[in-house]
């Protein structure tokens, strides 16, 4: 069983402010990939994670070295794209285990979690998620991301960004938190299929949960604790971060 974790940090933490990479920037005086990596590490799940950079981030490719194998994204044109481009490399992986650069908090067992779930189901592609009791505080940093929608007995019906939800579905607390375990066959032979025709002109990685349920395939899911889930993006949310390691929630 060849397990391979791809980890998406082409950004370049526009929003951040940044004179950085988004994966530099510190919380804490540590890097936010110095937190991805070691957790990745210490799960034991992948030895030589791969690491989607951009073709202009020769700072983030040098502070790395040699913890990684990095893949190159000469232009960013979404997460699904990401993924795309590590294609070649990743190819003979049985199962690919994708995260997010801006997400410094998952723990060693947050990977060891969700690989285990996906590998005891069977799942075409388990997820990560967040089930929040509110979004008050610093929780409203949750606020808009993608909706989980479930059906009466918990089957996964859909993931409903949150700019397209009902207000309904804008009541829902559990999010999507932006780490997949995909089956590496299905995944190669179905990421051709996502397409950029949206506002942004990408390709979303979210579109092949959707794809999956369309085919009937198994999608799982494994939820983690809102303080690990965090994302990074903006000087607010570093702060926040911040907080939350100095209070020692994590």
């Amino acid at each position: 069983m060849k397990v391979r974790v791809l980890i998406l940090a082409g950004g370049k933490g526009t929003r951040m402010g940044a004179s950085v990479p988004k994966a530099l920037v510190p919380i804490c005086g540590k890097p936010i990939i110095d937190y991805i990596l070691d957790a990745v590490k210490t799960s034991g799940v992948d030895p030589l994670p791969a690491l989607v950079v951009g073709h202009d981030l020769e700072g983030l490719r040098a502070h790395v070295g040699d913890r990684a194998e990095f893949v190159i994204q000469q232009e960013q044109k979404g997460t699904g794209h990401a993924v795309m481009v590590a294609q070649d490399q990743l190819k003979d992986a049985d199962v690919v285990l994708v995260s997010y650069g801006d997400h410094p908090f998952y723990q060693a067992q947050t990977y060891q979690q969700i690989l285990e779930k996906h590998l005891s189901t069977h799942a075409t592609i388990t997820m990560l998620t967040t089930v929040l009791p509110d979004f008050a505080d610093w929780k409203s940093l949750f606020l808009q991301w993608g909706r989980i929608v479930r059906t009466n007995t918990g089957e996964i019906i859909d993931i409903t960004e949150y700019a397209l939800c009902s207000d309904e579905e804008k009541k829902i607390t559990e999010v999507n938190n932006g780490m997949y375990c995909f089956n590496g066959e299905w995944l190669w032979n179905n990421i051709d299929q996502l397409r950029d025709d949206n506002a942004k002109k990408e390709f979303f990685l979210t579109d092949l949960i959707e794809l999956a349920l369309q085919q009937k395939r198994i999608v799982e899911t494994v939820h983690c604790d809102p303080e690990q889930g965090i994302g990074v993006n903006t000087p607010a949310e570093v702060a926040i971060a911040e907080c939350l390691v100095q209070d020692e929630l994590l």
